[in-house]
Order: C-alpha cells, then sequence, then structure tokens
C-alpha cells in the first residue's frame, strides 16, 4: 500500500509496480504521476492507470483523515485460487479480444474459428 498527497488530496494505490513489484512509495511524484523507482512505470495516482497503457491500472483503496491520522480501507485478501483456474481466467480474457493498442489479440480465421489465420493470399 502506498500513500500519496497530490494537492491536499489523499490517493491509496496498491505499493508494487505492476511490471517487476517495483516500491512505488520510493517513486518520484510530479504533476499526480508517480514513476516507479525501478523501471520508470508511470501511474496516474487519480486513477491507477498506467501511462500509455490505460488498461493496465493499480487498485485505488478509499482513503480518509479522521482525527489527524490517515485511514485506508484495506480489501479482506482474495482467497487462494489454483494455477489451474488462474490459466482459465487468462485463456478466458485471451479470447475475448484486445485489450489495447498494444494489444492486438488473438489472430483467428474467418468466422472467428480460434484457429491463426493463414497470412498468405487465397490459392497458394
Amino acid at each position: 500500500m502506498a500513500v500519496f498527497n497530490v494537492d491536499g488530496t489523499l490517493h491509496a494505490l496498491d505499493g508494487r509496480c505492476l511490471h517487476r513489484g517495483g516500491p512505488l512509495a520510493e517513486g518520484l511524484v510530479r504533476d499526480a504521476v508517480v514513476t516507479c523507482p525501478w523501471h520508470w512505470w508511470r501511474y496516474d495516482l487519480r486513477t491507477g492507470e498506467r501511462l500509455g497503457a490505460p488498461w493496465l491500472r493499480l487498485r485505488r483503496h478509499p482513503v480518509r483523515v479522521e482525527d489527524g491520522q490517515i485511514l485506508v480501507e484495506v480489501p479482506p485478501p482474495e482467497p487462494p485460487v489454483s494455477v489451474r483456474e488462474l490459466l482459465l481466467r487468462h485463456a478466458a480474457s485471451w479470447r475475448a479480444g484486445p485489450r489495447g493498442p498494444e494489444d492486438p489479440g488473438p489472430a483467428t480465421g474467418p468466422g472467428g474459428s480460434g484457429r491463426p489465420q493463414d497470412p498468405r493470399p487465397e490459392g497458394l
């Protein structure tokens, strides 16, 4: 968890970079953007979105000040998930298509058959 003060407004986000787990609380903050100190991934503190890849985002958490103390609502931990379940979820999201301009999604044949599309012209 990392808490940032941007022009008097507090923002609480997951404290680890999505790239390699860098400590965002140690990152440089400028213009409501934090830069990971390890590999320079940048996140908008107001939304949690990674700049240049808005489909990647840090979880944001409600934060308030009460009696001079900063309080962050931390959600309960997610139940453990098997590797099989993680792979099934990944496959389902991959089949769903592109997530953004850098992710063209799966190339499928005519009718969305799921088989890779042959890049050669017909008849060859």
